[in-house]
């Protein structure tokens, strides 16, 4: 078994853009809940 090292190199980028698209959705979704969270309080 062998592994085309220029392949894998290559596809280290495609792989970190995933991942910062990954990041950016999930702090989007916590900015938005506590954005929410602090328009709308609990009322008790």
């Amino acid at each position: 078994m062998s592994i085309d090292v220029a392949a894998f190199l290559s596809s280290l980028s495609i792989m970190g853009i995933g991942m910062l698209g990954i990041f950016i959705v999930v702090a989007v979704l916590i900015g938005a809940m506590v954005l929410l969270t602090n328009i709308f309080p609990e009322k008790k």
